[in-house]
């Protein structure tokens, strides 16, 4: 088990997605696992999901909403998901650049 999920909530982030998984991944603590929740994206947001998964270990998952039920939806079941003793937020637009603490 994971002492920190991030949980990356996303809705038409193609351009984004694949920044903010890195922000994540980049970092010191490795203890980590990352859940991006698609929330029925209209554009190649799953797509750009799925090809920065390539050659990458398990630590992420990713799901689908069946509708777009807005960004607390998409967290909620992130949170409902994750299996980290703590629970991260990474918006789409932003980076982690800085290092996560244990």
């Amino acid at each position: 088990m994971a002492v920190i999920s991030v949980i990356i909530p996303v809705y038409n982030s193609a351009e984004t997605i694949r920044e903010a998984i890195e922000s994540v991944r980049i970092q010191d603590f490795t203890d980590y696992e990352i859940v991006v929740v698609n929330d029925k994206s209209s554009d190649n947001t799953l797509q750009v999901v799925e090809s920065a998964l390539i050659g990458v270990n398990q630590r992420i998952k990713v799901l689908s909403l069946s509708a777009n039920s807005g960004p607390a939806a998409a967290r909620n079941r992130g949170i409902a998901e994750a299996q980290g003793e703590w629970i991260a937020f990474n918006s789409r637009t932003v980076s982690s650049t800085s290092s996560c603490p244990p």
